[in-house]
């Protein structure tokens, strides 16, 4: 009885070690993780001033290929057809894309559904 109980306090007394040592180790890589998440830098940092300024410039002065939404895809078009105001969505304005909408204006870009 004696060894059977001591076999038992041993297996739990292991069972305790190896638990407490894997719950400290997963907090000390938890630890270090998010610490070397907080010290990268930051992406406009990364980019030196000049490199900055013509690419926020380039972003402004160039239209995207696609704008995708939930009612269809608009194409960028250099000649706009005229719609009614209804079926135009100004995101400059803020204003919302409907099953109606066949233009979006962006950027003062113009985009339309084909």
């Amino acid at each position: 009885m004696k060894k059977r109980f001591r076999t038992i306090i041993i297996v739990l007394s292991l069972i305790f070690v190896f638990g407490g040592a894997t719950v400290i180790l997963k907090n000390q890589i938890l630890a270090d993780g998010n610490s070397l998440q907080n010290d990268t830098p930051q992406a406009s940092s990364l980019l030196s001033p000049e490199k900055q300024k013509q690419y926020s410039e380039e972003v402004l002065t160039k239209p995207v290929g696609v704008i995708q939404t939930e009612y269809g895809d608009f194409y960028h078009v250099d000649v706009p057809n005229e719609y009614l105001s209804d079926e135009v969505a100004n995101f400059d304005n803020e204003e919302n894309v409907t099953s109606k909408t066949k233009q979006i204006i962006l950027k003062k870009f113009v985009y339309e559904k084909k």
